[in-house]
């Protein structure tokens, strides 16, 4: 299943991701940055070509549930305190699955589980007016659906670092 590939996304942001950008997002603020729906909307309708950073994250989940396994925790944990210190930008969350069962039902399971991330990320201090949740359901695979293998690599969670001009 999908803890098979967890190693392969555990290289989350090291310093040569954020060194360069540290002089802009770790100053002192006194304030925290509130984004409006015009931003998230803005930040979602732009390519994640164009995203700031990008982190896809093996996070675990049942079958066909939405429920974050504990596994997943210190993954999550570590990507909050990334975002931290990219106060001024958005988050968006896409989640993804397999292409087995109804495809109504896998996208309704991929906002789900991006909802989850979102809320296990509300938890650990990330302002939600920061965050975008989209469900891609089975349409944006990372590798092939033929194999076990391809099907736990391809339900997954990709985030996103937005700025927005």
């Amino acid at each position: 299943g999908e803890a098979g590939h967890r190693d392969e996304y555990l290289t989350a942001f090291d310093n040569s991701y954020l060194t360069p950008l540290k002089d802009k997002f770790t100053e002192k603020k006194t304030e925290v940055v509130k984004f409006t729906e015009a931003d998230r909307t803005k930040a979602k309708a732009e390519s994640n070509d164009d995203a700031l950073l990008t982190k896809r994250l093996s996070i675990n989940f049942e079958t066909g549930a939405s429920t974050i396994k504990t596994s997943s925790h210190e993954e999550l944990n570590a990507f909050a305190e990334t975002a931290a210190l990219l106060n001024g930008v958005v988050i968006q969350i896409e989640g993804n699955t397999d292409n087995v069962g109804d495809k109504i039902a896998n996208q309704k399971l991929s906002e789900m589980r991006a909802k989850a991330v979102m809320q296990y990320l509300k938890y650990q201090g990330v302002d939600p007016t920061r965050m975008v949740v989209i469900g891609n359901g089975d349409s944006n695979p990372i590798a092939s659906n033929d194999t076990a293998d391809g099907k736990a690599a391809n339900r997954r969670t990709d985030m996103f670092f937005k700025v927005v001009k």
